[in-house]
């Protein structure tokens, strides 16, 4: 599991230009930058699973997180360490942080400078995996994948089969969520079915032509796409394949939305 025990002070508030309490940290490129250029990393565990990634003093890092809506202290970043070159394209706006107090450079932060809105993005050396480290608590794990999550060998192994089996369910976007169709076979047997979010409804075609998956694998290919649980949404439905009676009520709604919380 992710740790949030953070070695920095928090501060109050997150400015336009990731101030904290009216202070702006130092972002001035040093004399000589290090050049960050984009590569990809692929997951050993899984060749489909691919990151954007840099190299700093001889490790690779990845994204790992993004900044907690409490922001952080100025005093919380440390030095300005250069900038990306991405595709051979020079971009000395979006620059590369230490962080205060991570002495062994575990995390770096990447931030647009000029930029009004944009969010810092955090990257952690991927020779820290399953490491014991203190993760600090201005940085909210945001996985995107599967390489930072916790998954054994036969879940890891599961997936391969699925992604096989069920190849239009890793290509779903979750841009307006996941809507998840869940129907009962059997007392305490569930299937259920996934499609992107929609602002319309799905006909009743398009929900009883779903591939059947059990919950357990829907979870774990949910959890294999980085979807949050907020942006999940359970939709218990009646498919016309199983002879298992019920009634779908708020009791009955709240029943199927447990299968997905726990």
């Amino acid at each position: 599991m992710f740790r949030k025990i953070g070695f920095i002070g928090l501060a109050a508030v997150l400015c336009a230009a990731l101030t904290g309490c009216g202070k702006r940290f130092d972002d001035t490129l040093p004399e000589n930058p290090a050049i960050f250029q984009n590569e990809t990393y692929i997951n050993p565990a899984d060749q489909n699973d691919t990151y954007f990634s840099v190299e700093y003093q001889s490790r690779i890092y990845i994204p790992y997180g993004k900044l907690a809506s409490g922001g952080v202290d100025a005093d919380a970043i440390g030095s300005c360490l250069g900038y990306q070159v991405q595709d051979g394209v020079e971009d000395q706006n979006m620059r590369f942080f230490s962080l205060a107090g991570d002495e062994d450079t575990d995390f770096l932060m990447r931030k647009y400078i000029g930029g009004m809105m944009e969010q810092p993005m955090f990257f952690r050396a991927v020779d820290t995996k399953a490491k014991d480290i203190a993760v600090p608590a201005y940085i909210v794990p945001d996985p995107d994948g599967l390489f930072w999550q916790d998954l054994s060998e036969a879940d890891l192994e599961r997936l391969k089969e699925l992604r096989a089996q069920y190849p239009e369910y890793f290509e779903l976007s979750s841009f307006k969520g996941i809507e998840i169709y869940v129907w009962q076979m059997a007392p305490e047997s569930y299937a259920c079915g996934i499609m992107s979010g929609t602002n319309r409804n799905k006909t009743d075609s398009e929900i009883w032509s779903l591939k059947p998956l059990t919950i357990d694998d829907a979870k774990l290919i949910l959890n294999s796409l980085g979807v949050p649980k907020e942006d999940r949404i359970v939709i218990p439905v009646v498919q016309p394949h199983s002879s298992y009676l019920y009634t779908i009520d708020d009791a009955y709604h709240e029943k199927v939305q447990k299968l997905f919380d726990e």
